[in-house]
């Protein structure tokens, strides 16, 4: 309520240059009283209309800490700015600084020294006097006492330094106080922004599908021109997915390692099972060949009895599965806040069921054969 009540006062970055009567521009943003006036005369009025919360049945929040404009704020900035007369001014001369008049592009060290000495006779008094002062205290340290000297002390120093400088002392000035960068620096100094040319684009889709079908434009688009015209673009939620596949795929390799052992000992076990039935029942198989079973109808025996074993034993594990999703899921909704639960698909269900029957019919084949080949004769004899 306290944020939202007041109305605030807003200043671009070219606001805060005002040109000299060299006809450079130098920045007033320490200087007292200049900054009252350019809020009571060039500044515009703002006002905060609410504050974003995020609900409390939301998982996650996508908006940190910022301030957001509105469009028509966003586009009067920059409107602003560019229309400022800093930025024509740079514009009319794109290779001179509007700072100082020294050029963007200095190649030799004599240049250097001559923008040097350009630069400190264009400098006004004041401005003698701070650049003198910061000089002495890079030589001499706290010992310079400048304190003690006056602005026009400070000054006339320096124009009595200038009358025959010494080159490596011009290009010391020029490269530690005012080398002026490039053409781009000013321009990102001074908060210039070209629409048409955005440093960058960020696109969100409501679906993976449409995020793979915007990523395989793209590159489309970059087979069809040349390198410098190519779009460079970073797929975060790729980036983040493939690492979290690739956990997920090293886990899920492990647990099929286990579960891979955990069939082969069943199959193993339901062979012996069946094996061992087929011992105990020795005398019925005689007593099948007797009445005349063929050896296909005893092995069709054993393997309709292993078939069922294997329909049962896959109906207990699909059941005995959705009975502890329920206590599971519980457990998880209490330990997190993630909305993930544990289900198992009625397609899945089916196919786990008719492995299980498989499984069992192949573990049976070999002692269903055994059951088959048996002599009725000596069948018949076992007590």
């Amino acid at each position: 309520e306290d944020i939202i009540k007041k109305t605030y006062k807003l200043l671009t970055l070219t606001d805060f240059y005002v040109k000299n009567k060299n006809g450079y521009y130098s920045s007033i943003e320490n200087q007292e009283g200049k900054i009252e006036n350019i809020l009571k005369n060039d500044s515009l009025d703002v006002k905060f209309v609410g504050v974003v919360k995020q609900k409390k049945d939301s998982k996650t929040a996508t908006i940190t800490g910022t301030v957001g404009y509105t469009k028509s704020l966003t586009d009067w900035i920059i409107n602003h700015t560019n229309d400022s007369g800093i930025i024509k001014d740079q514009e009319k001369n794109k290779d001179v600084s509007v700072f100082n008049g020294l050029k963007y592009k200095t190649n030799s060290d004599k240049e250097k020294a001559n923008d040097a000495k350009k630069y400190v006779e264009s400098l006004e008094v004041s401005e003698k006097a701070k650049l003198a002062s910061t000089l002495l205290k890079s030589v001499y340290g706290d010992s310079s006492n400048t304190a003690y000297l006056s602005e026009a002390d400070l000054a006339s120093m320096l124009d009595s330094f200038m009358l025959n400088p010494d080159q490596k002392t011009l290009l010391s000035i020029y490269d530690n106080y005012i080398s002026v960068g490039s053409l781009d620096d000013t321009y990102e100094t001074l908060g210039k922004v070209v629409t048409d040319t955005p440093s960058k684009i960020e696109i969100y889709t409501d679906s993976f599908e449409n995020k793979d079908n915007i990523k395989k434009e793209i590159e489309e688009y970059n087979k069809s021109v040349s390198k410098e015209n190519k779009i460079n673009y970073n797929d975060f939620v790729g980036l983040l997915m493939s690492s979290v596949t690739t956990i997920v795929n090293t886990i899920s390799y492990v647990l099929i390692a286990f579960v891979s052992i955990s069939l082969v000992v069943s199959s193993i076990m339901i062979a012996i099972i069946t094996y061992i039935s087929v011992l105990e029942r020795t005398k019925e198989i005689g007593i099948l060949r007797a009445v005349g079973a063929s050896k296909k109808d005893v092995t069709r025996v054993f393997k309709a009895e292993t078939f069922i074993e294997g329909f049962i034993a896959g109906l207990f594990g699909v059941g005995i599965t959705v009975l502890l999703n329920l206590p599971i899921n519980k457990i998880i909704g209490s330990l997190t806040d993630a909305d993930v639960k544990s289900v198992l698909p009625l397609k899945g269900a089916i196919v786990l069921v008719i492995i299980s029957i498989i499984l069992t019919v192949v573990a049976g084949l070999i002692p269903s054969k055994m059951a088959s080949k048996k002599d009725p004769v000596e069948s018949l004899r076992i007590e």
